[in-house]
């Protein structure tokens, strides 16, 4: 019974880990249970008032605008915002219905209501709504033709169906932050145990396995976005007067970015001990894995943190090794162990204070004194993971034409659909909005032709599956209503579940909804899902050449322009971060700094990823993927940098070293700006730091022949002056990273300064 239990702990663990907080999943229920709730109210009112049932998908559709839109988080804006798209919608629909009866008016109306449903997304999740309202009003109105004399009835189903569905979904199925928040933060634990786990099983393998490296990279991004949500989610409530939180944020985001970064090092020293394994006594080997598997195992299945604080008490045994030990005839290998030990011990405090922070006061009772936060201590020699988020944002340096975003996008999308319209019509004068509409979506998410053209294959493969399936599925239900219904549902809710998580899964999940409605009906044959795929191929065929001949977006200009932001925002942080240890103040925050670069990074990943040649100039796949590696390693030396800074340092140590690490910070950041010059195509000069750092670690070492070297035992111990010399590390491979991606770019330097930046953990 208990090993039933611990299953289904970690199952439950492993949801949890890959749909943070359950976000995913919740919102697709609550968007499933409104719908739900829209068409029966609908339905009964229709029923009572003897109207058609075209009312019943008109306000059924429009109520689902918010659903598919960016929430807004202040109810009184929702509201508004309800309210305007009422108006909206009667507008649109009336014009629909009005145009519905000359073909070619109706279909330049949809061509123009198209047009400004995108190009109104640059206002916001208030334009997103209205929009998207405006564009299914009248696409509905188009569809169903009804004759004028149905308006008012149409009209009052959008006002119902809005209302109910605002009603439902803000604020009988409203997520509260403090009920998210616990979900999110358990799922960034789970997130660090996958982490633990992978860490074990590349030491275990006994050998530098590049397969288990590269799931441990992998788990390791994962973290990296789970702690941006948490980041996100904690940043929203802070400013949200209406529903704040009972924690102290800025405490509980410093101890989830210790968390972060101590799972980082433990990563990047696993890495180290996978390629020196054999050199590690079996003993020592054993004493690691039964300590990687303890805190692993609780980070997946345990809510205690004393448990989790016993467990971390493991780790910090493996730290005595014995001297003797056949594992220290290698000076490297032991210091390689003693650095994963501690990475380890680190991690299981960091999530421990995480849950003293989160905890009610009743909940901390008996937990103790657990193993030490990482922010306490910090290591050097460690080389980061991908970071990654959902990207969103625009910037104005990422746009390679003079038209903003939604504008270039608004034009294509105008071109494609009076393009597909024309297509659709000559395949199929009755089904002529597959091409439209496939035409249309490929453009939503998407910043550049490389981007657009992922989606187009994406949709022709998930029509592909999904018709298939489709026939299967509406075939064996057929004749029977209550399994057709159950699976209309399921279909329903996995459309909206993996609409943000795979798009080609999600289409896939569309047409196999649309193969059980159309069996619903009783129009289901093999036919008609052909016209499906043969319009569905058309529209997206459509969409990706107007993307990539109207207005193109060049996915090498967006991945240099979101690389020229990376490059600021990183220069912004190692100012903020260098000065820091020395007393300084940093404004904004650092933990608001760093994930920003974060944010940066995801969004440099996420619009270079069509792409088949270089990122930033350099040619070739591989090319793209160092550039990437360093780049990502510059944000961790950065934000490995920020997490030394957490506290100041005692005045005698910042007298040392004051002047020299201010003026050593100062040339990293001139390079890292030379950096963001070669990114745009400009010609500069680039020069390694290394005489102004050698200045500032001569300075720190000659206050005393102890300062300067790192002595951090497992109870938390530091001597004066170390986190000054981590700070002079970090900020020299962070330098070497930067010059020799320059270097790689065409950047000018003197003579006889060459390092390579693709292995930054040799320097020291």
């Amino acid at each position: 019974m208990h090993r039933l239990r611990m299953l289904a702990e970690r199952a439950w663990g492993r949801l949890l880990g890959a749909d943070p907080g359950l976000i995913r999943l919740r919102s697709a229920g609550r968007t499933t249970v409104a719908l739900a709730v829209v068409l029966a109210v609908l339905a009964l009112l229709a029923a009572v008032a003897g109207q058609p049932s075209s009312g019943v998908m008109v306000g059924a559709l429009v109520a689902m605008a918010p659903a598919l839109s960016p929430p807004d988080l202040d109810p009184r804006h929702r509201r508004f915002t309800t309210v305007l798209l009422v108006a909206v919608a009667a507008t649109t629909l009336s014009a629909g219905a009005l145009l519905a009866p000359h073909r070619l008016a109706g279909g330049l109306g949809l061509v123009l209501v198209s047009t400004m449903a995108f190009y109104v997304q640059r206002f916001g999740s208030r334009g997103t709504v209205l929009g998207t309202g405006a564009l299914l009003a009248y696409f509905a109105a188009l569809v169903v033709g009804p004759p004028p004399g149905q308006l008012p009835w149409l009209v009052t189903a959008v006002a119902v169906g809005a209302g109910t569905g605002h009603l439902v979904l803000g604020s009988v199925l409203l997520d509260r932050p403090d009920r998210v928040l616990p979900r999110t933060l358990a799922a960034f634990q789970v997130r660090v145990g996958a982490v633990v786990d992978a860490v074990d099983d590349a030491v275990r393998a006994g050998r530098a396995d590049e397969r288990l490296l590269g799931r441990l990279r992998t788990r390791s991004a994962r973290l990296n976005e789970t702690a941006l949500t948490v980041h996100g989610q904690l940043t929203q409530h802070r400013d949200d007067t209406g529903r704040p939180l009972d924690v102290d944020v800025e405490q509980l985001l410093r101890v989830v970015f210790d968390a972060e970064l101590a799972a980082e090092r433990l990563g990047s020293s696993a890495e180290r001990v996978a390629a020196t394994v054999e050199e590690i006594s079996p003993a020592v080997r054993a004493r690691l894995h039964d300590a990687l598997e303890a805190v692993g195992t609780e980070l997946q299945t345990a809510t205690n943190p004393v448990d989790l604080t016993a467990a971390g008490r493991r780790a910090a045994g493996v730290l005595d090794i014995d001297p003797g030990s056949p594992s220290t005839e290698d000076g490297d290998a032991t210091e390689d162990v003693r650095r994963l030990a501690l990475a380890l011990h680190e991690t299981a405090g960091a999530v421990v204070q995480l849950h003293l922070l989160a905890a009610s006061p009743a909940d901390r009772t008996g937990i103790g004194d657990g193993p030490v936060s990482a922010g306490e201590k910090e290591t050097v020699d460690e080389r980061p993971k991908n970071m990654e988020r959902p990207a969103g944002e625009e910037s104005p340096d990422t746009v390679p034409t003079r038209l903003g975003p939604s504008t270039r996008r608004a034009i294509q999308v105008g071109v494609a659909t009076s393009l597909a319209i024309v297509a659709g019509n000559l395949l199929s004068a009755t089904r002529w909005y597959w091409a439209f509409i496939s035409a249309l979506v490929i453009f939503l998410g998407t910043e550049s032709s490389g981007q657009t053209l992922a989606r187009g294959w994406q949709r022709l493969l998930g029509t592909v599956l999904g018709l298939a399936a489709g026939v299967v599925l509406a075939t064996a239900v057929r004749g029977d209503t209550v399994a057709s219904l159950v699976l209309v549902v399921a279909a329903f809710y996995l459309t909206l579940f993996f609409m943000q998580a795979g798009y080609a899964v999600s289409v896939f999940f569309s047409t196999v909804l649309l193969a059980l409605v159309y069996g619903l009906l009783g129009e289901f044959s093999v036919d008609v899902l052909v016209d499906r795929f043969q319009e569905t191929a058309v529209g997206a065929t459509i969409g990706v050449l107007v993307a990539l001949v109207v207005l193109p977006s060049s996915t090498a200009e967006l991945a240099r322009g979101a690389a020229r932001d990376f490059t600021a925002t990183l220069a912004d942080l190692v100012g903020s971060a260098a000065g820091s240890p020395l007393g300084k103040e940093s404004s904004p925050p650092l933990t608001e700094q760093t994930a920003e670069l974060t944010r940066r990074l995801h969004r440099l990943r996420t619009v270079a990823a069509p792409m088949t040649s270089g990122v930033t100039g350099l040619g070739g796949r591989h090319g793209a993927r160092r550039a990437l590696e360093v780049l990502t390693n510059c944000s961790h030396y950065a934000r490995t940098l920020a997490g030394i800074s957490a506290r100041p340092a005692p005045s005698h140590t910042r007298a040392a070293v004051q002047d020299d690490l201010d003026a050593a910070a100062r040339h990293v950041q001139e390079n890292i700006a030379a950096l963001g010059d070669l990114i745009a195509g400009r010609t500069a000069t680039v020069s390694p730091a290394d005489d102004l750092l050698d200045r500032a670690e001569q300075a720190l070492r000659a206050r005393s022949p102890e300062e300067g070297g790192r002595r951090v035992d497992h109870d938390g111990a530091e001597e004066p002056g170390s986190r000054e010399l981590i700070a002079i590390h970090t900020l020299r491979r962070l330098d070497a990273a930067v010059t020799g991606l320059a270097r790689d770019l065409g950047a000018k330097e003197p003579a006889g300064r060459r390092r390579d930046a693709g292995s930054p953990e040799q320097h020291s």
